[in-house]
């Protein structure tokens, strides 16, 4: 899978994006995962792009890498069959917003959210979760 960003979906992810510091996390949510409360992750925003710090323990649930033109980011495997071979994501009219197509299933969803949640202790909160063992 892969998912090709135009540029204002390029500029909209790295204005708040440190490959150095940060990973991001694609999260095609489906109820399942302890990043539902801090994250603000809703069934009504399905999908979207959550930047974390690279050390919270993202890789129990967020076990797929995902290439994009931007890299590598994680979903969760389980979200796979919710997703295409090949994605675009791009700006979705003249308001702005972000959309995602694919080249075979045209528009997956109308709204991708970029969130932001380098701020959120995600590490507190996990340890308190039950779910897949941490490797």
């Amino acid at each position: 899978m892969y998912i090709e960003l135009d540029d204002y979906a390029t500029n909209r992810v790295m204005n708040n994006f440190d490959p150095e510091t940060q990973v991001i996390l694609f999260a095609v949510e489906d109820g399942i995962s302890p990043y539902n409360d801090p994250l603000d992750v809703t069934m009504e925003t399905s999908f979207t792009i959550n930047i974390v710090n690279k050390d919270v323990p993202c890789q129990r649930w967020f076990d797929m890498p995902l290439e994009t033109s931007l890299g590598t980011w994680y979903i969760k495997s389980t979200s796979k069959s919710l997703l295409a071979e090949n994605m675009q994501l791009r700006k979705k009219n003249n308001f702005g917003g972000l959309a995602l197509d694919s080249n075979e299933q045209g528009r997956l969803v109308e709204s991708v959210a970029v969130k932001d949640a380098t701020g959120v202790d995600i590490a507190a909160y996990d340890a308190n979760q039950n779910g897949p063992e941490y490797k």
